[in-house]
């Protein structure tokens, strides 16, 4: 369980916001109410899962399977600030940032020559 990053709209504007992963679900927003407490503590706790007291939107998740509250929060205040039309590159951008690059291992067989000359000197002695 974690966390995602969800957007709204709320009186004509984009609403930018990250939510605990049980507020969202099939595209609704799950808002707890106001007498539960500041939002602020609200959203870091993971369970905290929402009732019939809880109001609904509609949502569109813009990233999930955030592992900490931290990383949610800072996603969530830089697609505040792009222009709308530029979410989609600036999401497949982060994605592809976040994705962890693995360096393939060369075989003997992919060694250069001098590479296994040195290989066979030190396995030798």
């Amino acid at each position: 369980m974690g966390w995602k990053v969800v957007k709204t709209i709320e009186d004509g504007r984009s609403l930018i916001t990250a939510v605990p992963d049980s507020w969202e679900q099939d595209g609704l927003l799950f808002w707890p109410p106001p007498e539960l407490g500041a939002i602020e503590k609200l959203r870091l706790n993971l369970t905290i899962v929402p009732d019939k007291s809880w109001a609904i939107y509609n949502c569109e998740v813009k990233a999930q399977r955030i592992e900490t509250f931290r990383d949610a929060k800072k996603l969530e205040k830089m697609l505040s600030n792009i222009e709308t039309e530029n979410e989609e590159d600036f999401m497949l951008d982060y994605r592809q940032k976040k994705r962890k690059k693995i360096e393939p291992k060369m075989s003997l067989a992919q060694k250069r020559p001098s590479d296994l000359h040195v290989f066979q000197r030190h396995k030798l002695q």
